[in-house]
């Protein structure tokens, strides 16, 4: 079954008094989609995080090849 098979199996189980709610929902996610569409790649790099020690950047080799000096 394709997902638009499966979404339209879903909306004809939904109540009759729900999908007015659900048709103004699908409506705000298809515009938003159209406003913003594909994140570009810098808000994409923006979003990374790395969990790391605080000198992480400055001490990179070290860390890559295990090359530390105590």
């Amino acid at each position: 079954m394709t997902t638009k098979e499966l979404i339209q199996q879903e909306i004809n189980a939904i109540d009759e008094q729900y999908l007015d709610d659900l048709y103004r929902l699908i409506k705000s996610f298809a515009e938003a989609k159209q406003r913003y569409g594909k994140p570009s790649f810098m808000s994409r790099l923006r979003a990374i995080r790395i969990d790391g020690p605080e000198d992480f950047s400055a001490n990179l080799d070290e860390y890559l090849y295990d090359d530390r000096r105590e």
